[in-house]
């Protein structure tokens, strides 16, 4: 009677390595998922707080308060100097993920902070370099509702978030 030799044939060998690699590049594709939606996250994060910090410091300066690059007249900081937005105040149609903006799609730019308001938002972070923007629509008599939009590029394109107030008149 003959014995089996004991051990591994090379085809054994072979499909073992194959499964290897297979597991191998996917367990890879899942890191490199995962660090780029930790990276957008992130910036989602970064995002938000800054938007939230401009919403807030506008929501604490008098209501009369005037801007430094505002042509409208009054300068003030919630004055709707475009109608053509107030029907998406909030940019649904994605204007602010295009390379571009279209004209009117924006009521103030964060330019005309005063360095008195600058100093009361949250420090932009490094890279990537965010863009800020605020809408308002008037709300009857009583005020506005302000949409603050913070847009930055990423490897993809251009993303962006939202963060909406209402401040009323005196």
């Amino acid at each position: 009677m003959r014995r089996r030799a004991s051990g591994v044939t090379l085809i054994e060998v072979m499909i073992s390595l194959v499964v290897l690699v297979i597991g191998l590049t996917a367990a890879t594709a899942t890191v490199i998922f995962a660090s780029k939606s930790t990276s957008t996250g992130m910036h989602v994060e970064q995002a938000s707080t800054m938007a939230q910090s401009l919403l807030t410091a506008l929501m604490s300066v008098p209501y009369s308060s005037s801007g430094t690059g505002n042509s409208a007249s009054p300068k003030t900081f919630f004055t709707n100097t475009t109608t053509a937005n107030d029907a998406d105040l909030i940019d649904s149609a994605q204007n602010f993920a295009l390379a571009t903006l279209p004209a009117n799609s924006y009521d103030h730019v964060d330019t005309e902070l005063t360095p008195s308001v600058r100093a009361m938002l949250a420090p932009q972070p490094g890279a990537p370099n965010y863009e800020r923007y605020w809408n308002i629509a008037p709300m009857g008599t009583n005020g506005v509702v302000i949409a603050v939009i913070v847009r930055w590029h990423e490897s993809a394109g251009w993303q962006r978030t939202v963060v909406v107030g209402t401040r009323y008149s005196p």
